[in-house]
């Protein structure tokens, strides 16, 4: 990116026509993706006035990947190998969500698939019934 010293950076949008699962990797080292909102039903927006070379957030029922590119930066976009799944559940967003439902969803969750808990990580949920999807 070319720009002058008061350019802080840009945000890229890429759309995926799957719902692959993707790290974004700057200087070697892999950038963990921001953590979900409940609020909104997927991670949280990335912050310009903040944000480092690297921010980013996958938004799976769109399938779209955005991160943050910084002057100088190289950031390296590389598919996960990771399992994907879509639990439809028969609850409301708010029954979900009470008592930190995402949390226990996570943890029960690895705890079928005999992982850490923190290797699990939601990235949208709607309703329709509910659809959490990991």
């Amino acid at each position: 990116m070319i720009g002058d010293d008061g350019t802080k950076g840009v945000t890229i949008k890429i759309p995926y026509p799957n719902a692959g699962s993707y790290s974004i990797k700057v200087d070697g080292t892999l950038i963990d993706p921001l953590a979900f909102d409940p609020d909104t039903s997927k991670p949280h927006l990335i912050n310009p006035d903040s944000a480092t070379c690297g921010v980013n957030r996958y938004v799976g029922i769109e399938n779209y990947l955005e991160f943050y590119l910084t002057q100088g930066c190289t950031a390296y976009i590389i598919p996960r190998d990771a399992i994907l799944t879509s639990v439809r559940l028969n609850w409301t967003a708010a029954e979900f969500f009470a008592d930190d439902g995402a949390t226990t969803f996570a943890q029960r969750m690895a705890s079928v698939l005999g992982i850490s808990p923190d290797r699990v990580k939601i990235v949208s949920i709607y309703e329709g019934s509910l659809v959490v999807e990991t």
